[in-house]
């Protein structure tokens, strides 16, 4: 047939060899099975997106139990998949149900039983069940060594309800396993300004610019860094840390520079950078104080009393602004508002006093309700209403001494 054809100047037929394989071949693709791994890790990747495309999602779910009808496989990783749908869909007591069946199917999948404990921890979250919300991811950060996400969770929570032993703690293992995250190195270092450890405040706060110089908290960071060395009296080293900020034209930072103008004795300097502080902010506690105590050391003891008045309108429980101004009184022979004002400062000294100790208490959970509620009176007194509110829905939603945290946790510093 093949010389018929070429003949009668007829191109060959083709070889039916090469259309055979062909056949074969394309047979071969179509009955190649799915890749249920390749499509489930599609949807993981989809879920752990800050922007998840929901309907991609829905749309691979709905391929691999089509499927995989007839096999068990992925029928755990279904169930999870609807659980973190419903979630989004903020119907969480279904989706707790899908968790909980996704769990007793598949119960020898750690890294699903790990994802479906932190979407459980997460939906208690919501739901305001904080003590549901402690012990999940409390199981999930002893049983997940490496899982970061719960002890970040834990860090967040234990910081509202003031223990904060446990969260410099969960702080100190988020940051060696997140080595270059620099928010729990900021965390240790307010910590530990807040308990007046200055020294270990400092190298938190320098580990965190040093991972970071221009995270977006970082300003703040250097604002607290310098104040810190103000409190040690390193005040050439605060006024170092004033220069690296982008705006050091801050109140909270030219008030800063101020007490260092002041210690280092440049009254000039340091009455300059009050008076700036207080035209972008005049009601600023701390540029008042220090004003107050500029006209105080130059012997200006009305415009001292003025300042230091306005400082105590702003805060009340500023103590050592009431207690200048009861000298200033007494400069100024006004013995009966020396004597009030003197009074007033022993009382929120006392009250600060008990202030600390319980909240020192309380960051090494001890102690309960009751005294949670103890420290939302006190910080009523003491003029801080966002701590007493803190304080009082700490006791409203556990009580500290009910915490179920490891036992063995090393000293926070």
């Amino acid at each position: 047939m093949l010389v018929s054809r070429l003949q009668n100047g007829l191109p060959p037929l083709p070889s039916p060899l090469p259309i055979l394989l062909f056949s074969l071949l394309a047979l071969s693709a179509c009955s190649q099975p799915v890749d249920g791994i390749a499509i489930y890790n599609q949807i993981e990747s989809e879920l752990d997106s800050d922007e998840t495309d929901w309907d991609k999602v829905n749309l691979l779910k709905n391929q691999l139990k089509n499927e995989f009808k007839e096999s068990s496989e992925f029928d755990a990783k279904i169930l999870y998949i609807e659980a973190a749908q419903l979630f989004e869909m903020q119907r969480y007591v279904p989706a707790m149900q899908r968790i909980s069946e996704a769990i007793k199917t598949d119960q020898e999948n750690k890294e699903l039983r790990e994802n479906c404990m932190i979407l459980g921890g997460e939906m208690a979250l919501i739901m305001e069940n904080t003590p549901a919300a402690l012990r999940t991811f409390e199981e999930v950060a002893q049983a997940y060594p490496q899982n970061i996400h719960s002890r970040r969770r834990l860090a967040e929570m234990y910081y509202d309800l003031g223990v904060l032993q446990r969260t410099m703690q969960l702080c100190g293992e988020i940051s060696l396993l997140a080595p270059d995250d620099p928010q729990p190195e900021r965390m240790m270092g307010m910590l530990s300004k807040d308990f007046a450890r200055n020294k270990a405040a400092i190298e938190h706060y320098r580990e965190a610019l040093r991972r970071d110089p221009d995270f977006e908290d970082a300003e703040d960071v250097r604002v607290e860094l310098a104040t810190v060395h103000v409190t040690m009296r390193q005040h050439p080293q605060a006024l170092q840390v004033l220069q690296q900020l982008k705006n050091p034209g801050s109140a909270d930072a030219l008030s800063i520079a101020a007490q260092c103008h002041l210690a280092l004795g440049d009254i000039q300097a340091a009455a300059s950078s009050c008076d700036q502080a207080l035209e972008d902010s005049p009601r600023h506690e701390k540029a008042l104080e220090t004003r107050g105590i500029i006209h105080m050391e130059s012997g200006e003891s009305s415009d001292a009393r003025t300042f230091f008045e306005k400082t105590i309108a702003v805060n009340p429980a500023n103590d050592q602004a009431l207690f200048k101004l009861a000298a200033v009184c007494q400069q100024m022979q006004d013995s009966e508002n020396a004597e009030k004002y003197q009074d007033e400062y022993e009382r929120i000294k006392e009250l600060k006093l008990q202030y600390i100790e319980l909240s020192v208490a309380t960051a090494q959970r001890q102690g309960g309700k009751e005294q949670l509620l103890k420290l939302a009176e006190l910080a009523q007194q003491l003029h801080m209403p966002a701590a007493a509110r803190d304080w009082i829905k700490a006791a409203s939603v556990l009580q500290v001494n009910q915490v179920q945290a490891p036992e063995n946790e090393p000293p926070s510093e």
